[in-house]
């Protein structure tokens, strides 16, 4: 009877031991699922975009830009009525360079959690690499979307951006510990 209760404490230990292992290491995956698919949809988020002809595209950046400048800076957008064309392009050019920059600091973001989920060595360097792959990615599909031109520059534009994501994770993770 003793050897039978030694062998029911052992189960019982082990089972105690195992089952909270087992249960980490359930959600680490459950969450490395999460993070790929979350990263690849935001990429399916910027890549939509480039397929969007210029007049569609044209439009939702400055109905995007007139909210945000609605709520961030209200008076700027009551003088776009007194502005000339050449200062119309010139806001209509920030506005789509800042939306550029910001699609892909978001994704820096997304990839740098991916590969530390991942657990990939040289983690900086995949999200960094895999970020400006989808730039050339993007840039290479407008060539073929009308009214589109794919720019060297907005690749050089968008890695900025995904480097910019990229290493605030880094310094928030540095600082934060």
């Amino acid at each position: 009877k003793t050897n039978e209760m030694n062998t029911n404490m052992i189960n019982k230990t082990n089972n105690i031991k195992t089952s909270p292992f087992k249960h980490i290491m359930s959600i680490t995956k459950t969450n490395r699922i999460i993070s790929v698919i979350i990263t690849l949809l935001w990429t399916s988020v910027i890549i939509s975009f480039s397929l969007q002809p210029a007049d569609t595209s044209s439009e939702i950046s400055m109905g995007v830009g007139r909210w945000i400048l609605e709520h961030l800076l209200p008076g700027l957008v009551q003088r776009f009525d007194s502005m000339s064309q050449t200062q119309l392009d010139f806001w209509h050019t920030l506005l789509r360079k800042a939306g550029h920059f910001s699609e892909f600091f978001v994704l820096g973001i997304l990839s740098m959690s991916t590969a530390r989920q991942m657990k990939f060595h040289r983690k900086k360097m995949i999200a960094f690499l895999f970020c400006v792959l989808v730039a050339a990615m993007d840039e290479t599909i407008q060539l073929f979307v009308s009214g589109r031109s794919g720019q060297v520059t907005d690749v050089m534009l968008d890695s900025v951006g995904a480097l910019v994501g990229i290493l605030s994770l880094v310094i928030l993770k540095f600082l934060i510990g």
